[in-house]
């Protein structure tokens, strides 16, 4: 719960910062600060993760993770440029739904009929929700096309960080894993990013920067220990109440704060879209998937999911 939380309030918070600072600027600060705080934490408890180790046969994993995680939150960073939270939020769900089917080519998992159903679910949903704005989407023109073109590729390289984390958690924790990704991406960002910018920003522009940093330690450390304590199917299906988060608190925010954010103007097809859309990602999060047979079961296709 505290990562759906964290998650569907996220957009909010970058909607209003990336009038300040740049998507560049904004997730090097987060990943820097998460990067500290990790590094803290860890270093107190004696467990800073074994360099040597975790190099040796796993640097392409490494590698692959950061540049996917780094791009997937200046994608998204951006795409709040161009359109509005809840339609981020609800594009976005694209992330699991596409890591489950790298599941299906990388890891020889399969879908049950349920799965599928789900699947079906999320793209009915999709576009019911953009009834309104099919036709601008189809002609790739306009700021609502270029939103949605980023958060796509935002979800694609949020999978390929997810394939990569599955693979670097069999040797790593996922504490570990995630401050080896910041101290990584923090690199990777400081020759396009602009730190010292934080200081041209407003009260409210600072208080979202810690936010932010805050936001990332919550949300990806929770999901990460949750991971540790349940099953990974149950974390999806909690994790995918993200988007009502947001579309509520958008709701809240228009009428307790308004011109603050756009207004999204939803119509009825569009909120029974978003709604699909959550079912869709709940339905195949749950649905069992289907037994292997001894001949096409694989260990390791199970062993460090999420």
């Amino acid at each position: 719960m505290l990562t759906a939380l964290a998650w569907g309030l996220l957009p909010l918070a970058m909607a209003v910062l990336v009038r300040q600072l740049s998507p560049w600027t904004v997730t090097w600060w987060r990943l820097s600060g998460s990067a500290l705080v990790l590094f803290a934490w860890l270093g107190h408890r004696g467990e800073w993760p074994d360099l040597r180790g975790a190099w040796r046969g796993q640097w392409h994993w490494l590698l692959l993770a950061a540049v996917g995680l780094v791009g997937n939150y200046v994608a998204y960073a951006s795409s709040l440029q161009h359109t509005t939270p809840s339609v981020a939020q609800t594009v976005i769900q694209l992330s699991p739904m596409l890591l489950l089917l790298a599941g299906l080519w990388l890891f020889d998992e399969r879908f049950s009929r349920g799965q599928w159903l789900g699947f079906a679910g999320l793209g009915a949903g999709m576009l019911l929700f953009f009834n309104h704005r099919l036709a601008e989407v189809a002609t790739l023109h306009g700021e609502l096309a270029v939103g949605v073109g980023l958060l796509v590729c935002s979800a694609f390289l949020w999978t390929s960080y997810g394939v990569a984390q599955k693979k670097l958690m069999t040797t790593l924790r996922p504490l570990q894993i995630l401050l080896l990704l910041f101290v990584a991406g923090s690199l990777l960002l400081l020759p396009l990013a602009h730190p010292l910018q934080v200081l041209r920003a407003d009260a409210t522009g600072i208080a979202l920067v810690l936010f932010g940093i805050a936001n990332t330690l919550v949300g990806y450390g929770a999901f990460a220990e949750a991971l540790g304590a349940w099953d990974v199917s149950r974390v999806s299906a909690v994790v995918s109440l993200a988007p009502i988060i947001t579309v509520g608190s958008m709701s809240l925010a228009e009428h307790w704060l308004p011109g603050v954010l756009p207004a999204e103007g939803l119509n009825a097809l569009s909120v029974l879209g978003a709604l699909a859309v959550v079912a869709g990602s709940v339905t195949c999060a749950l649905s069992a998937a289907p037994t292997a047979t001894p001949s096409a079961a694989r260990p390791s296709a199970r062993r460090g999911d999420g």
